[in-house]
């Protein structure tokens, strides 16, 4: 059973290998916009690794514009290898760090299960996939094609057409010419944004006008508050002393005896 599934990858590897080749042999193209600045092939063979391809943009000069590429969106059954049956395909422009544009590249299983497709469409436009077909995403500053060059479903135990055994994608990627007709789109649920007005340079500035003034004409003459009427000073008397006691004949307070002494 090892020697088998090793075969098998294996025969899926060449698969994938005479599909790239094929491709580059029928790469897209487009008279308007030239030869694209990034041409790639991303591959993915069940069973080998995991599938997360990442595409730098860049020009000839080592300019660099964003990125793209495609990752597993979607698996079913269990067990290993995992059985892939969506790939997301995005974009992601540098001067567009908002958002990043997305596709989906579904099985013919998962296209057509509504539970499945419930759990794919929040992540980008639902695409069955099949030799040859083609999408645009575009940002921006970038116009990328997507195309499925070659895709073979697995044949296992699971329904038929409902996952892959290997996928094949070209991607070609061109930087948008200012003022051309694929220019992006604006975003869903907005509208196009009105130019700001430009000022003339020209113009001469006029100061604003005076505000009404609400003071009054004649200049009021201060008038001073009239005296306090002045209050009678009270005089204060002090209280009367108290009654001096009368003298005390008898300092001894009737303790001694003064009776007269009698001489004969």
């Amino acid at each position: 059973a090892s020697d088998s599934a090793t075969q098998s990858t294996i025969d899926s590897i060449r698969k994938a290998k005479a599909a790239e080749a094929n491709a580059r042999k029928t790469s897209i193209t487009d008279s308007e916009l030239g030869e694209p600045m990034v041409r790639r092939m991303s591959v993915y063979v069940m069973g080998r690794g995991s599938y997360d391809d990442q595409i730098e943009i860049e020009d000839a000069n080592g300019t660099f514009y964003g990125e793209a590429g495609a990752t597993v969106a979607e698996t079913i059954g269990e067990g290993t290898p995992s059985k892939v049956t969506a790939v997301e395909v995005w974009i992601f422009d540098k001067e567009d760090f908002v958002r990043t544009v997305n596709v989906v590249f579904a099985s013919e299983y998962a296209y057509n299960d509504p539970m499945i497709r419930s759990r794919l469409e929040p992540k980008g436009e639902v695409l069955l996939i099949q030799p040859g077909t083609m999408t645009v995403l575009e940002t921006n500053l970038l116009h990328l094609r997507a195309r499925i060059v070659e895709a073979s479903y697995g044949d296992g135990p699971l329904p038929p057409n409902s996952y892959f055994d290997n996928v094949t994608i070209e991607f070609a990627v061109w930087l948008k010419k200012p003022g051309s007709s694929t220019q992006a789109a604006a975003l869903p649920g907005m509208g196009a944004m009105s130019p700001m007005p430009v000022e003339d340079a020209t113009a001469t500035y006029a100061a604003p006008s005076p505000m009404p003034s609400t003071a009054p004409t004649a200049t009021p003459t201060y008038q001073p508050p009239p005296p306090m009427p002045q209050q009678p000073q009270r005089v204060i008397q002090p209280p009367p002393l108290p009654p001096m006691p009368p003298e005390d004949d008898d300092p001894f307070d009737g303790t001694a005896d003064f009776t007269p002494i009698t001489r004969n």
